[in-house]
């Protein structure tokens, strides 16, 4: 059936300005083959910035970070005494910690139920919150745009003006554009879905142009702060575009030859046009461990920052002949070009021409939208977001709530994010510094208390509360929390949201026995050296324990019968 006969039979095209009257997909999460190999290293890249660790090395999760749980005896029944107690265990913990003692410490606990502040170290005293700077970015967005926020991506199409019926043939468009949102999960099979819907409709030829409309955020893709490490191609500093694919980074996937040949080289997801390998420097070793080093080609480096330049990578060192494949997961520099190689591919695959020129430009009023689908809610992306502490679906949100609550009509910026997560969160105590999404680099400062005042807030409003407890790793069980409490008093009761730089160490959530016991705690560290990574995760830990142990209080043993009592039940 032809794109023109299939709207006689009901799909009707609207003008680009029209709200959307069509039936839309939802588009479910995809992972990448780098996610589903090797879920640490994505998780590393999303908390590590570079100096916090290389992989191997204790880190986020990692059970060889943190050892040995501290006792906690069990509290008293009387609330006074509990309180008294609870003062007492927690100035307890931070003293059996000596090698911290020059550490810089922030840490605050508050009761959900009547949100008195129950025990403060050092809690106005404002530092870099690095990931749990995620926690603002996750309320602000949740009050703002609600949980069932969706970015909609959509297929356009045009044909020539003026042409007369006899010049117009069925299977042909003038033009097509694909209208991105910022969706922060799209995947490449999304575009394949894509193609397959237009191909369905009877499009075989683009005639003229195929472009890509990136207008709902304005053109700067760097973060706030993310330009202060430009040599940096790892994935955890992905540009943000509202044109975005596999979250702006390609995988490198390198698999060894048994029989020491070359190696198998793949990409994820594959698009050879736009990103060059080169392996000639890549041996194959017998005895030898796996070491391989990617980084750009030297005439590719030059052209970096050119738009709609490829991405060209030179591949150095070694490959094990009996080792496993090697993952490196890499940002590109220019998502337009990304996606739009990506676009061109997905409809070669349904043999649909299409010019070999992408440009950059908005959607015209004329153009009618052809096919598009829904990304998941904004809830599901916050899980993800807080789960594995991503970057990029942080900054993407980030950048959403700024373009969604801007005053006057326009691209979304920085600017606006950072003025609209002001505005929604204005009720906190100040001052309180939130520069990006994700807390990356130098980018957010704030107290233990402020952070305290913030989870407060959020239980209270039920448009965050359900979403921001369902996101939140919990202790001993999943996310970046998966390893840390096991065998612990606060394991599956503690839901906290991590925080790692190179001199930073964060953690900031809830901890209770059932809801109607709820403590919001948050204890942060700065200033620290490699050697104390890990002993900083044991003081949270311990101290988190004190805080799970606080409503636990012992059962009153049963009254002794009064002589010649009989047992059993009165009638």
């Amino acid at each position: 059936m032809t794109w023109r006969k299939a709207l006689l039979f009901g799909l009707t095209l609207l003008p680009a300005s029209a709200s959307l009257s069509i039936r839309w997909s939802a588009a479910a999460p995809q992972a990448t083959a780098a996610e589903k190999a090797e879920p640490a290293e994505a998780e590393a890249e999303a908390e590590a910035e570079p100096g916090a660790g290389e992989p191997g090395e204790p880190g986020e999760g990692d059970p060889k970070a943190t050892t040995g749980a501290r006792p906690v005896a069990a509290a008293p029944s009387d609330p006074a005494e509990r309180k008294r107690w609870l003062t007492r265990e927690l100035d307890a913990v931070i003293a059996a910690h000596p090698r911290l003692i020059n550490a810089k410490i922030s840490a605050a606990a508050a009761e959900i139920s009547s949100g008195a502040t129950l025990w403060q170290h050092g809690g106005a005293e404002r530092m870099s919150l690095a990931s749990t700077t995620k926690l603002f970015t996750s309320v602000a967005a949740l009050r703002a745009l609600g949980a069932g926020y969706v970015w909609r991506t959509a297929l356009y199409g045009s044909e020539r003006a003026g042409a007369e019926p006899a010049e117009l043939t069925d299977d042909t468009l003038e033009a097509l554009y694909l209208r991105g949102r910022g969706d922060p999960t799209l995947e490449y099979p999304a575009l394949q879905a894509l193609a397959r819907d237009l191909a369905a409709l009877g499009v075989r030829r683009i005639r003229k142009e195929l472009v890509l409309d990136a207008t709902f955020f304005d053109r700067d893709v760097e973060p706030p702060h993310f330009a202060e490490q430009p040599k940096e191609l790892a994935a955890f500093r992905a540009p943000v575009s509202a044109l975005s694919l596999s979250r702006n980074a390609i995988t490198l996937i390198l698999t060894p030859d048994p029989k020491g040949g070359a190696p198998q080289v793949r990409l994820d997801p594959p698009i050879p046009e736009y990103v060059k390998v080169n392996t000639d420097e890549l041996v194959a070793t017998e005895r030898g461990r796996t070491r391989v080093r990617v980084e750009l080609a030297p005439e590719a480096a030059k052209q970096r920052r050119k738009r709609g330049a490829t991405l060209e990578l030179r591949v150095r060192g070694q490959l094990a002949t009996g080792g496993g494949p090697v993952y490196r997961r890499l940002r590109v520099d220019d998502p337009a070009a990304f996606l739009g190689a990506a676009l061109r591919a997905a409809l070669a695959e349904q043999r649909i021409r299409a010019p070999d020129r992408v440009t950059v430009a908005a959607v015209p009023a004329t153009a009618r939208v052809l096919v598009g689908f829904d990304s998941p809610t904004l809830g599901e992306v916050v899980r993800r977001m807080n789960k594995t502490s991503d970057n990029f679906l942080a900054e993407v949100v980030f950048k959403t709530l700024g373009a969604e609550r801007r005053a006057q009509p326009g691209p979304g910026t920085w600017a606006d994010g950072a003025a609209a997560l002001g505005e929604l969160l204005a009720s906190l105590p100040k001052p309180l510094r939130v520069d990006n999404g994700s807390g990356l680099f130098d980018a957010s400062e704030a107290s233990a208390a402020q952070l305290v005042a913030l989870l407060l807030l959020a239980h209270r409003d039920f448009r965050v509360a359900p979403d921001l407890l369902a996101s939140l790793p919990i202790g001993g069980v999943d996310g970046t929390l998966r390893s840390r409490f096991t065998g612990r008093p606060a394991e599956g009761l503690v839901r906290a949201k991590t925080g790692t730089l190179a001199k930073v160490s964060a953690l900031a959530g809830y901890v209770g026995a059932d809801s109607s016991r709820l403590l919001a705690f948050a204890i942060l560290l700065n200033e620290l050296t490699p050697a104390q990574r890990g002993e900083a995760r044991l003081l949270q830990e311990d101290l988190v324990d004190v805080l799970a142990r606080y409503h636990v209080v012992p059962a009153t043993p049963p009254a002794p019968a009064a002589p010649g009592a009989k047992s059993g039940t009165a009638r």
